[in-house]
Formats: C-alpha cells, sequence, structure tokens
C-alpha cells in the first residue's frame, strides 16, 4: 500500500494527466493494476479522459477488463464520463463491449453522447 503522500501524488497525476508522475510509480515497481480507492489505475485515468496515461498503463500490462469495487469496468467509465477517445482507445486494446454495468445495462445502453454510441455501434 502507498503511503498518503504518494497515494495523493499518484492520484493527483492520473487525475491531470501527469505521465512522467505515473510512469515514476510504476518504474519504481507499482503494479499497473493496484487499486486505489477501491479503483485501478486505468478507472483513475479513463474518469478524467487521460487517454496518453491509459495507452501507458495499457503498455505496461494493465487488465483493460478489470472491473473497480462498484462493477464498472474501465470502459464503462469512460463511456460515463463521454471520453470518445479514451473509449476507442480500450475498444482497439480489447475492453469487452459485452461487459455490463452494474445494473445491467450495456455500453450502448450506458452512452450519452452520439459519438461513443457511434464508436460502440461500429465494433459491436
Amino acid at each position: 500500500m502507498l503511503p498518503e503522500k504518494g497515494l495523493n501524488e499518484l492520484l493527483w497525476g492520473l487525475k491531470n494527466g501527469e505521465l512522467d508522475t505515473v510512469k515514476s510509480f510504476i518504474k519504481n515497481g507499482l503494479d499497473p493494476n493496484t487499486k486505489l480507492k477501491g479503483r485501478t489505475l486505468l478507472h483513475h485515468a479513463a474518469d478524467f479522459g487521460q487517454k496518453e496515461i491509459i495507452r501507458y498503463l495499457l503498455d505496461s500490462n494493465a487488465d483493460v477488463n478489470m472491473c473497480d469495487e462498484g462493477g464498472n469496468s474501465v470502459l464503462l467509465t469512460a463511456i460515463y464520463e463521454d471520453h470518445a477517445d479514451c473509449v476507442e482507445l480500450l475498444l482497439q486494446r480489447g475492453a469487452d463491449i459485452k461487459k455490463v454495468s452494474p445494473t445491467g445495462k450495456t455500453a450502448l445502453e450506458e452512452a450519452n453522447s452520439e459519438r461513443v454510441k457511434s464508436i460502440l455501434q461500429r465494433v459491436m
């Protein structure tokens, strides 16, 4: 487990797109599938639309299909926030479009924007 200062620094980096901060933690041995506050690093990056951090974490062997404590996939997290570029990247990197939300809805049913819906429909 990370000390509080390290946790805050990493969460700040994930939220604000500070790729060098995230790289530093991974290069110093942090498992890219580590959960912070019930969510993986990918979930935090997807929540804030940090595409380059998502790409780096996936390149570092983060599991694209892990769920958070609430049962949401990384793909659903990006969909909820309408981060179309992240949705597209996650799908290209193997995100399971068939995983349903905790309420039983499909990815397409959870999508709000037409751009995200269009991306999802292309791969269905």
